[in-house]
């Protein structure tokens, strides 16, 4: 009851964008950007998509440059950002997603090793995706943790070869308490405190043309 009391409020924000979305029949394409910071929801909006068996999906991972330029001229249908912006046109929605924690995710053994979260990240590998390095939400945030003393060592991998590395202790990684949740090994542990940082996304849509609203 717990875990689903935490990631409940995630998926009715999901379910906002996916009640709202209609394909219509001749659709060959949706594409999808999400700001680059690793998005467990994108999984429910895929397979949502997926039931009509003549689109095709396209997800780009990066901050979007303009969103209501890139939504207007159809670069893409879907914009996840952490950017809010007024919405004042007719013809985008802007729907607001759960805010989500951050945590530090490490396997249980770094933490025996250091006997302090702020020596293990100073002795440890900070390992995230290459977007996420470039995410504005992780660079304040890392910003903020330096200010402690902490001198960071990094390594760039793909999201695929992330949790990997995690389970065979390379380092530690910041991630979402809802995609924590989501990953099945009992020797990673994610730690909210002391640290008290959020990450507020919204979706962005277009309610005219390649996506119908209602």
């Amino acid at each position: 009851m717990e875990l689903f009391n935490k990631i409940n409020p995630h998926y009715e924000s999901i379910n906002k964008i996916l009640n709202n979305l209609t394909v219509p029949n001749n659709e060959k394409k949706i594409k999808i950007l999400i700001d680059g910071f690793p998005f467990y929801g994108i999984h429910s909006i895929i397979n949502n998509l997926l039931k009509n068996k003549s689109i095709n999906i396209e997800v780009e991972c990066k901050i979007s440059n303009d969103i209501l330029y890139e939504i207007k001229n159809h670069h893409y249908d879907i914009i996840i950002s952490p950017v809010d912006i007024d919405v004042d046109h007719k013809s985008i929605q802007k729907i607001n997603l759960k805010t989500e924690r951050l945590g530090l995710v490490f396997h249980k053994e770094l933490m025996k090793k250091s006997m302090s979260i702020e020596k293990m990240m100073n002795n440890e590998i900070l390992i995230q995706t290459k977007s996420s390095f470039e995410h504005c939400t992780m660079i304040e945030f890392l910003k903020e943790i330096k200010k402690i003393g902490v001198k960071f060592k990094t390594l760039t991998i793909n999201e695929l070869d992330l949790l990997h590395s995690l389970e065979n202790k390379t380092g530690y990684s910041f991630m979402t308490e809802e995609y924590f949740n989501n990953k099945s090994n009992p020797d990673l542990v994610f730690k909210k405190e002391p640290f008290n940082f959020f990450l507020n996304r919204r979706a962005y849509l277009l309610k005219e043309s390649n996506i119908e609203i209602y």
